[in-house]
């Protein structure tokens, strides 16, 4: 694993494929079968910190070579964040790549009422694309 450039380590030093995610076999063979079929479908990481959810799901999306937005619902966590970050995101064609689109939500306990409403309408509306 080649570290990357900045001051923390855990960046630094932050797993960037799925070879160097440290996981039972079970969660290898899974992440495997996403990459060969593309097919990601919406996950749900839970566990205590440090445990590697957000690490996981960068790597997927550096293995998928997907296109991203990254979002912190501790601190955004109205419905205008989910309005206007992520359905933009979600909605809108790219004009450079027909990449896959994947979204992070980090810290999702933290997400107002409003704002779980909001992305419940944004799932299903973008799931059907």
């Amino acid at each position: 694993m080649k570290p990357i450039e900045s001051s923390l380590w855990v960046e630094r030093w932050r797993p960037q494929n799925f070879q160097d995610i440290v996981a039972p076999t079970e969660i290898h063979q899974y992440l495997t079968e996403i990459k060969s079929d593309g097919d990601i479908s919406n996950l749900f990481f839970h566990g205590p910190f440090g445990t590697g959810k957000t690490t996981t799901a960068l790597a997927i999306v550096k293995e998928l070579d997907a296109d991203y937005i990254h979002l912190n619902c501790s601190i955004d966590t109205s419905i205008n964040d989910i309005r206007y970050s992520v359905q933009t995101f979600a909605t809108s064609k790219s004009l450079y790549s027909d990449k896959k689109k994947i979204v992070i939500l980090d810290e999702m306990d933290r997400i107002s009422a409003e704002g779980q409403d909001a992305l419940k309408g944004l799932i299903e509306l973008t799931s059907k694309r």
